[in-house]
C-alpha cells in the first residue's frame, strides 16, 4: 500500500506529536552527521527551519512510504515508534507525554531499550546500528501469540 516519496536523497524522517523543539534540533544534529536530509511529517502550515522537506498531512500510502524508505527515524509517537521496530528502521525515540509506558515496554520488550531518551540525554547512541534480529524474533512470537489467542477467542481453527 506504501508509495515510494518524491524525495530523491536519502533522509532522516521526523515525525512528532506535540511542541518538539528540541527534538527537531537534536535530529538537525543526526541529519548533519549522516549526511542526510531532514524530512519532516506534521499538520502544521509552519516549516521549522531545521526542516529541509516538510509533508503536510500526509495520506496512509504517503506515510507508510516516508516510514519504509527513511534512512533513520527521530520520533516521540508511539506509533512512529512500532513503525521504525517494525520497517527495521535505524532510529531514535524521544520520551513523550502521551503514554510513554507504551514506548517504553515495547522498546524493552524488543530489547531495544537504549533507543528511548530524554531530550537532554546524548544523542551518540544514534551512531550504533541496531541489530534488529533478537527484535524481529520477539515479534514474531508475539504475532504468533496473539493470532492463537484470537482464534482461540473467536473459536476459529488456527490458519498456518
Amino acid at each position: 500500500y506504501a508509495i515510494k516519496p518524491h524525495i530523491k536523497e536519502r533522509y532522516l524522517l521526523v515525525y512528532e506529536t506535540g511542541d518538539a523543539e528540541q527534538l527537531l534540533i537534536k535530529a538537525r544534529i543526526i541529519a548533519d552527521q549522516k549526511g542526510l536530509k531532514l524530512v519532516q511529517i506534521r499538520s502544521s502550515l509552519k516549516k521549522d527551519k531545521n526542516t529541509d522537506v516538510l509533508i503536510r498531512n500526509a495520506g496512509p500510502a504517503e506515510f507508510l512510504g516516508l516510514f519504509i524508505h527513511a534512512d533513520f527515524i527521530v520520533t516521540n509517537s508511539y506509533h512512529g515508534t512500532c513503525f521504525a521496530i517494525n520497517f527495521n528502521k535505524q532510529f531514535l525515540s524521544f520520551k513523550f507525554d502521551k503514554n510513554p509506558v507504551r514506548a517504553r515496554e515495547l522498546l524493552k520488550l524488543t530489547g531495544l531499550e537504549e533507543r528511548l531518551i530524554s531530550t537532554g540525554d546524548s544523542i551518540e547512541i544514534a551512531q550504533k546500528d541496531i541489530c534488529f534480529n533478537k527484535a524481529n524474533k520477539i515479534i514474531e512470537m508475539q504475532r504468533e501469540k496473539s493470532l492463537k489467542y484470537l482464534y482461540s477467542a473467536l473459536d476459529t481453527p488456527a490458519q498456518t
